[in-house]
């Protein structure tokens, strides 16, 4: 293809110096033929031009002069993006649709993903090939970023991104909590059921603990966690939370302006980024569990393989540079939340709208409670009587069957329907209703043994006396577990006189915590 000079060159010999064609080509040294393509293009729009009915107006004709030679693309035949490509873009495309249809737009597809895909499924095709077919369905149009420098240790970014998954078949929504470095991009994320101050806190928390040291300054956009009120249009108040999180921890932090993003953009690109890897093509879990390890696990591959532009170093590598840079690391914050509480009649504490059963001595007293991101621990006296798992659903009961031991002694029968009962591990419900159905009472010395000796070992000695088919009971079940040597060495002549014995150990055991729970009650009443 000549060039824009060459093609005014040809044009200006000819209409000012009045050169024919083959002298023009021979000092030009351009083929005869691209002369005389030009020359009549020019002649025809000048003889359009000068006609009463023109079509062309002079500023089409000084295109016609001054324009870059245009020269007809050969039509080539697409090897990569066949039908069968064309289709499975066309499936990705669809299930973004039907992701926007069930609010989860962010988490759709991107060309990258789209690409990821088609090669991990074996097919051969450029980036920009399936790029330009995505652009073509969805006419996407990308955005800009400018990127800046920064020191070791210096910056970290912090935002939040809505992540929709489908739990079990029930679609749940959570909130991502994203740590991105400004110099070497190390990208760090948790997902919490909500936007709150305390998982807010449990982040900051968590990835300090995690880079085992503190950035100098952290940045935040707008949000409620982090800003209190603003004064002006710019200077904004952080959250009495920030600032002692800011002061235990020694960084420094600042805030965007209102609907600047760019000014954290690694942070911003990272919550797409992290979304898309994670979550765009794999939304179904069967637990909770699953899906945060499956992000943990994403997060490992991302910052060890993807390097950055420092020398060819992965984010991994620049953190572990940093390091030395970095503010030392505190003893972990203490994020929990604590507040009295009064037992019910129920023997349960509510937090959010949610029971917790504590022991059933302490019904009517005021405890202790620290409420936590993830659990629940209550006290009384300064002693630990209760802890549970957090919940975050509405009206949601947790109980533990042995905080009602002194309730179900008295009324044994009640074991079999209470919710408690409905909680217990599949495999300690099924001993009761094989083996204790008709002994709800001994049935709650078992679940004593077991907070004792762990169900492990109640399990293996069941197993044990339905091998030797002996009665199973919790007499029995306390002989193997109490016993120091194989109870089946011991000759089966022996066993009644074994058991007997361990039997009459357990009673006094059993009489001394009768005794011991007399005496607390006595001591909680005084």
């Amino acid at each position: 293809m000549i060039k824009i000079d060459v093609k005014l060159e040809i044009l200006r010999k000819y209409e000012f110096d009045g050169e024919n064609k083959k002298t023009i080509a021979r000092e030009l040294e351009v083929s005869k033929n691209t002369v005389k393509k030009y020359i009549h293009e020019f002649e025809q729009a000048k003889a359009k031009l000068n006609t009463k009915e023109g079509i062309l107006d002079k500023a089409e004709l000084t295109e016609i002069m001054i324009d870059k030679p245009v020269y007809k693309a050969r039509s080539k035949k697409q090897t990569a993006l066949t039908d069968e490509v064309k289709q499975r873009i066309q499936e990705f495309v669809a299930e973004n649709e039907r992701k926007k249809s069930i609010g989860i737009r962010k988490q759709c597809m991107n060309v990258q993903s789209m690409f990821d895909a088609l090669i991990e499924d074996g097919y051969k095709i450029g980036y920009s090939s399936v790029g330009r077919y995505v652009n073509s369905l969805t006419q996407k149009v990308n955005e800009a970023f400018i990127k800046q420098t920064y020191n070791y240790g210096e910056v970290c970014e912090f935002d939040w991104g809505e992540v929709k998954l489908e739990i079990g078949s029930v679609l749940k929504s959570y909130r991502m909590a994203v740590f991105t470095s400004a110099k070497g991009n190390y990208r760090y994320a948790l997902l919490y059921p909500k936007e709150q101050m305390q998982h807010f806190l449990d982040a900051h928390v968590k990835f300090f603990e995690h880079t085992l040291g503190v950035y100098h300054t952290i940045v935040y956009d707008n949000m409620k966690v982090a800003v209190a009120k603003f004064v002006g249009p710019t200077e904004k108040l952080a959250t009495e939370d920030l600032k002692k999180l800011s002061l235990y921890y020694g960084f420094n932090y600042r805030f965007c302006n209102v609907r600047s993003g760019n000014e954290k953009g690694h942070v911003e690109k990272s919550v797409e980024y992290i979304r898309q890897k994670a979550f765009s093509r794999n939304i179904k879990f069967d637990t909770e569990e699953l899906a945060f390890n499956h992000l943990s696990q994403v997060l490992v591959n991302l910052n060890n393989e993807q390097k950055s532009y420092m020398d060819n170093q992965s984010p991994s590598d620049v953190l572990s540079l940093e390091r030395s840079y970095l503010k030392p690391l505190m003893p972990n914050y203490d994020i929990s939340k604590a507040t009295e509480l009064r037992v019910d009649k129920y023997s349960t504490i509510v937090v959010d709208t949610n029971r917790y059963s504590v022991p059933d001595l302490y019904v009517g007293k005021l405890v202790f409670v620290k409420i936590y991101t993830d659990k629940i621990i209550c006290y009384y006296n300064k002693k630990e009587i209760a802890t549970h798992n957090r919940r975050y659903g509405s009206g949601q009961w947790t109980m533990t069957t042995l905080h009602y031991r002194n309730t179900l002694l008295k009324k044994p029968g009640a074991i079999a329907g209470s919710l408690a009962f409905s909680q217990l591990d599949e495999q300690l419900k099924s001993i009761f209703t094989d083996y204790y159905k008709d002994a709800p009472k001994d049935f709650i010395h078992l679940i004593d043994l077991i907070s004792e000796k762990g169900f492990d070992e109640v399990f293996k000695a069941i197993n044990e006396l339905k091998q030797k088919n002996i009665a199973i009971n919790t007499d029995h079940i306390k002989v193997l577990v109490n016993n120091t040597t194989d109870y089946y060495t011991v000759k089966m002549d022996n066993v009644n006189t074994e058991i007997e014995k361990n039997c009459r150990n357990s009673l006094k055991i059993y009489s001394d915590m009768i005794t011991n729970n007399i005496h607390q009650k006595e001591e909680i009443n005084a």
